[in-house]
């Protein structure tokens, strides 16, 4: 987890030698400095939708040498980028790894969700963030890695309290997913194979980031992790 949060948002999948990133939410200079190897290890990078905190240095990563891929709804959006195949295609490969997409359901153009598979074919991934529905079922994932953004009880008293206005709330509500939508999104999947559970995106004032991750630890019986939370 490079950064995950409204801020910006940028992941580092890494096998053997192969980086392959998640978000362009971060500047290339900070890109280098949290990277564990150099650029020249990274095979490309996956947009899931337009916004700021997603896609905001799409440019810079092109300039760095870094394709950049995404839904033809986001490369419309952003007027740069790489198209990915329409998610009826089986899937495409990404310097070895294996790419299927999914839509997920935010207030964006085209947003997308990924599935992915190491090139060494080991692991089997879910990413999916942005998004407050996820009908799907998937199997033999190995890692998940899950948006988590608010908790209903914490966002309610926030509301009460004005710190959060009606149209923030509505917001959050149709576009992001709470605690108690990931649990019930996990406790309908296979989780047979999980190995570790990431969950991405915690709101700074709506979420208990610690008391999140044990919810969902205590739900599912996985290793689950989050930024901020030792």
């Amino acid at each position: 987890m490079l950064a995950s949060s409204s801020e910006g948002n940028c992941y580092a999948l890494k096998s053997g030698n192969s980086v392959l990133l998640l978000e362009a939410g971060i500047p290339v200079s900070r890109l280098r400095k949290k990277l564990p190897v150099g650029l020249s290890h990274v095979v490309g990078c996956l947009v899931t939708h337009e916004h700021g905190d997603h896609a905001g240095y799409v440019q810079q990563y092109l300039d760095a040498g870094i394709p950049v891929h995404m839904s033809k709804g986001t490369r419309d959006a952003l007027g740069i980028g790489f198209v990915l195949p329409e998610e009826k295609v089986l899937s495409c490969y990404i310097g070895g790894w294996n790419v299927k997409t999914f839509r997920t359901e935010h207030d964006a153009a085209e947003p997308y969700g990924f599935v992915l598979r190491t090139p060494d074919n080991r692991q089997r991934i879910v990413f999916a963030t942005d998004t407050y529905l996820l009908p799907y079922k998937f199997s033999g994932v190995n890692i998940w890695m899950l948006e988590c953004n608010y908790d209903l009880q914490i966002l309610k008293e926030n509301i009460a309290a004005g710190v959060v206005d009606e149209k923030q709330a509505k917001r959050i509500l149709t576009s992001h997913m709470s605690v108690d939508h990931v649990i019930g999104f996990l406790k309908g999947q296979d989780l047979a194979r999980t190995q570790a559970i990431y969950l991405l995106h915690g709101s700074g004032r709506n979420l208990d980031k610690k008391a999140a991750v044990d919810k969902v630890r205590a739900a599912v019986g996985k290793p689950v992790y989050m930024e901020g939370v030792t």
